[in-house]
């Protein structure tokens, strides 16, 4: 993990006690599950979504923005399975063309879309009414564990790959 400190002493005080200031700009993602990347501006719909998700073979990320989900998804996009958004997000991008990014980037990846109003996603979007419903998650979730066990099982690279012949 990279670490940035920076030291900052008080003028005039001669040796005063340091102050560190720490700012981390590498996180080490660790998992042994599929991610799900849930993506909505409210603190409170991050959480919820997050809580309900831990309970599944997913193990749940929260962003606030568009930036921080690709940002997330540039250092780990193979592992990602689902990628819930709502449609307004802090910063400048939005759910929509977050989902059009993922749509076009990570194409294996199960996507899930809250719907407040008309706009274009990608054809394999799964648009979900808000607020979510445990039980609509559940099942998005579900469908892209499901999925992504899939994907890993046909990721075994070639050379692994080993075949007995029994005569």
């Amino acid at each position: 993990m990279g670490v940035d400190r920076r030291e900052n002493r008080r003028a005039g005080q001669g040796p005063s006690p340091r102050i560190t200031q720490t700012t981390i700009t590498h996180t080490a993602i660790t998992h042994t599950a599929p991610l799900a990347l849930v993506v909505d501006e409210s603190p409170a719909a991050r959480d919820r979504a997050a809580l309900l998700l831990a309970e599944t073979d997913l193990d749940p990320i929260t962003c606030a923005s568009g930036e921080a989900a690709v940002a997330v998804l540039r250092r780990c996009g193979d592992d990602v399975a689902l990628v819930l958004t709502g449609a307004s997000l802090s910063g400048v991008m939005d759910g929509p063309r977050l989902a059009r990014a993922v749509g076009r980037h990570w194409p294996g990846i199960h996507l899930v879309v809250g719907r407040d109003e008309a706009c274009t996603l990608p054809p394999e979007a799964v648009r979900l009414h808000r607020p979510w419903l445990p039980l609509d998650l559940l099942v998005q979730a579900h469908r892209a564990a499901r999925a992504a066990r899939g994907r890993s099982r046909s990721r075994i690279p070639r050379d692994r790959l080993s075949v007995r012949v029994v005569a």
